[in-house]
């Protein structure tokens, strides 16, 4: 299990932390975000707004 998927299990699945460790979890899948956020049903734009709003470890390198 990864880092960022250890992580993906602290947060709940409505919280920003988790909508932008999905997305990057699912970028190193070869995959595009898929989560709503803040009633945003766009992954991408939702994904934008979590971005914003998330407050994660300072050891956690996105690449998204």
């Amino acid at each position: 299990m990864t880092k960022i998927e250890k992580l993906l299990e602290q947060y709940d699945h409505e919280s920003a932390e988790y909508v932008v460790l999905h997305a990057e979890n699912e970028k190193r899948h070869g995959r595009e975000p898929s989560q709503p956020f803040a009633g945003e049903n766009d992954p991408k734009k939702a994904l934008q707004i979590a971005l914003s709003l998330a407050y994660l470890p300072t050891d956690i390198i996105l690449t998204i």
